[in-house]
C-alpha cells in the first residue's frame, strides 16, 4: 500500500520518503477539517432543532400548527422542530384569540415563543375587500400595512375613514367612512370602491389564413388575455389582415382599410407576418416570426402598463342599427397636450367561428378581428384637468354577430406612432373616467402638461 502511494512521486522523478509522504498527508488532512470547519462564515452549519413555545391567558386552548390541530394544549414547549416557516393559532371555546394567527420563521437550534390574549367577547375588527385585490389599506391617513383582502383587528368601536391606493389604478371615491361595530367584524363590501387603470394597452396583429406561423401569434395573444391581470380593462388587441400568402375571407370584407393600416407602418417597420405591434412599436420575442410568448407578452405591458397618460376614454355604441352610432369621450385626469395626436375608431369581432378551416392552417376560431373603422380619423389638441373631448362618430356593422362586436378607440402619435391610451365599448358603464376626477390621492405627483 505503501509502494502504492509513492508510485506517483516516485514516476515523476522526485525522491521521497515513506516518513515524508505521511506527514504530509496528515498534514493536509489536518488543514481540510480546519477549513471545512472555518468555511462559511468561520462557523459550520447547525442542522439542529428549534423549538416553539406556545402560551395563552387564559390557559388551556387547543394549538393548531398550519391549521391542523397538534392535540396539544397551552402552554406547551414543542421541541426537535425543522427550521421552517409555522402558522401558529389557538381554539378555546367561547373565546376570541388575539392574534388569530402568527407566523414563525424558526431558524435551525433556535427557541421562540408566541403567547396569545384569549377575550371572552369578540374583537373589534374591519374586513376590507376590493376588485381587483392588492390595494394598500389606509384607516384615518395612516398605512395599516395591510393590503386587500384583509381583516383588520384591535380597532376602537365608531366611525373610521378608509381609503385605497392601488398602483397602476385611479380609486373612487377618495375615502369612505366606515362605522365600526364593537365587538363585531365589520365588512366593507368588495364595491365600495371602484378602481380604473391609468393606462390601457394597445395590441394589433397582422395576419393571414394561410400564414405558417399566424395561428401561434393567436394562440399566445388569447392565452395572455385570459390570465388575471389583462383583461379588457388593461390590455385591447385587434386583428388586420393581409393580402399575403393566400386568400384571406378577412382581408376580402375590407381591403382598403387594411391595407391602410399595414401601410401606415410599412415605412417604420420590417413588416411580415404573422407580426404583432404594442402602442405602436412593433413586439419582439422567441414565437413566430420573432412575435413574443404569451409570457414575453405579459413583460412587455407589465412595462407598459406603467405610463400614465393622464387621460381616460370611454366608448358607447348602439350595435343594434346598421349603421353604428358611437361616442368616444375622452376625460382629462390632468392637463395634457395631444396635439399632433389622432383618435383611431375601430369595429372589432371578438370572435369569428368556422365548420371548416378557410385557410390552409386548420384555424377555425379567429379572434378580435378588424371589420370596420371610422374613416376620418379626429384630430386631437390641449385639455385642462376635467375637461371632457366628447365625439360622435359611425361605423357599418355589416352581417356580423351583434353579440361579438365591440368598438375600441385609442390615441396615437402622427409623427412617431406611439399610442398613448385605448378604450372599448365594454368597459364597465357604472364606472366612467368622470368618478375618478378630483381625486387627489390618485393625482400624479409630477406637475406641467403632458404631451
Amino acid at each position: 500500500m505503501r509502494d502504492f502511494a509513492l508510485a506517483p512521486f516516485r514516476a515523476a522523478g522526485i525522491l521521497v520518503s515513506n516518513k515524508s509522504i505521511m506527514t504530509a498527508v496528515v498534514m493536509v488532512v489536518m488543514l481540510l477539517s480546519s477549513f471545512m470547519l472555518t468555511s462559511c462564515g468561520r462557523v459550520a452549519p447547525s442542522y439542529e432543532p428549534g423549538s416553539i413555545s406556545v402560551t395563552s391567558t387564559p390557559a388551556g386552548a387547543a394549538i393548531f400548527f398550519d391549521g391542523v390541530d397538534t392535540e396539544e394544549v397551552t402552554p406547551f414547549d414543542f421541541t426537535g422542530l425543522d427550521a421552517n416557516r409555522y402558522e401558529i393559532s389557538v381554539v378555546l371555546d367561547g373565546y376570541f384569540p388575539d392574534p388569530v394567527s402568527t407566523t414563525v420563521d424558526l431558524l435551525p437550534a433556535q427557541h421562540a415563543t408566541r403567547d396569545f390574549v384569549l377575550n371572552n367577547q369578540a374583537p373589534t375588527q374591519l374586513t376590507v375587500s376590493s376588485e381587483p385585490t392588492g390595494a394598500a389599506i389606509f384607516l384615518d391617513g395612516e398605512d395599516t400595512g395591510e393590503t386587500t383582502p384583509a381583516t383588520i383587528g384591535n380597532l376602537e368601536a365608531g366611525d373610521v375613514e378608509v381609503s385605497l391606493v392601488l398602483d397602476g389604478y385611479y380609486s373612487s371615491p377618495i375615502s369612505y367612512t366606515a362605522t365600526v361595530v364593537a365587538n363585531a367584524n365589520t365588512e366593507l363590501a368588495v364595491g365600495t370602491f371602484s378602481f380604473r387603470s391609468k393606462k390601457v394597452v394597445m395590441m394589433e396583429g397582422f395576419s393571414n389564413v394561410d400564414c405558417a406561423g399566424c395561428p401561434e401569434l393567436a394562440t399566445n395573444v388569447e392565452n395572455l388575455m385570459h390570465q388575471d391581470g389583462y383583461g379588457l380593462d388593461r390590455v385591447l388587441y385587434c386583428k388586420f389582415s393581409m393580402s399575403w400568402p393566400g386568400l384571406d375571407p378577412h382581408y376580402q370584407h375590407n381591403t382598403s382599410e387594411n391595407n391602410d393600416r399595414m401601410n401606415y407602418y410599412l415605412n417604420s417597420l420590417s413588416l411580415g407576418i404573422p407580426m404583432l405591434t404594442l402602442d405602436g412599436e412593433k413586439a419582439e420575442g422567441t414565437s413566430a416570426n420573432f412575435t413574443p410568448t404569451s409570457s414575453e407578452m405579459a413583460t412587455l405591458i407589465d412595462t407598459a402598463l406603467q405610463g400614465e397618460p393622464g387621460f381616460l376614454i370611454d366608448v358607447t355604441a348602439d350595435f343594434t342599427n346598421t349603421t353604428i352610432p358611437l361616442t368616444a369621450t375622452l376625460t382629462a385626469m390632468e392637463d395634457v397636450d395631444l396635439t399632433g395626436h389622432s383618435l383611431y375608431i375601430a369595429l372589432v369581432q371578438e370572435l369569428q367561428e368556422y365548420e371548416e378551416a378557410p385557410g390552409s392552417e386548420g384555424e377555425t376560431e379567429f379572434h378580435w378581428l378588424f371589420r370596420d373603422r371610422v374613416d376620418a380619423l379626429p384630430s386631437l389638441g390641449s385639455m385642462t384637468s376635467g375637461e371632457t373631448n366628447v365625439i360622435n362618430e359611425t361605423v357599418q356593422r355589416g352581417e356580423w354577430d351583434l353579440d361579438k362586436l365591440h368598438v375600441i378607440a385609442f390615441v396615437q402619435n402622427n409623427a412617431t406612432k406611439d399610442i398613448l391610451q385605448a378604450g372599448i365599448s365594454t368597459q364597465d358603464p357604472s364606472i366612467p373616467a368622470a368618478l375618478f376626477l378630483n381625486n387627489n390621492n390618485n393625482s400624479p405627483t409630477n406637475e406641467g402638461i403632458r404631451p
